[in-house]
């Protein structure tokens, strides 16, 4: 799973900025107003796709009672109400 602190997140960032700016037809030194305009929708594109990969639960997600353990193998259930 890619979350906010995997390695391929953070890679495939930088290729895209990479690759946008290889796709850009002058660098960004003689860009117009417009071009830089392009340049911010991107970069606000990233950043929602950064903050959307969140493993974080949100306000309607149901609480779970288990815990994967040993890599997903196991599920440990922590009921209270259980003797």
């Amino acid at each position: 799973m890619i979350t906010r602190d995997s390695l391929v997140l953070l890679l495939g960032i930088l290729g895209s900025l990479v690759a946008y700016l290889v796709t850009a037809a002058t660098p960004p030194t003689a860009w117009s107003y417009a071009e830089w305009l392009q340049f911010t929708a991107v970069l606000i594109g990233i950043a929602l796709a950064w903050l959307r990969s969140s493993p974080l639960a949100s306000s309607t997600t149901p609480l779970k009672d288990s815990v994967d353990a040993l890599g997903g193998l196991v599920k440990v259930y922590d009921r209270k109400d259980v003797v």
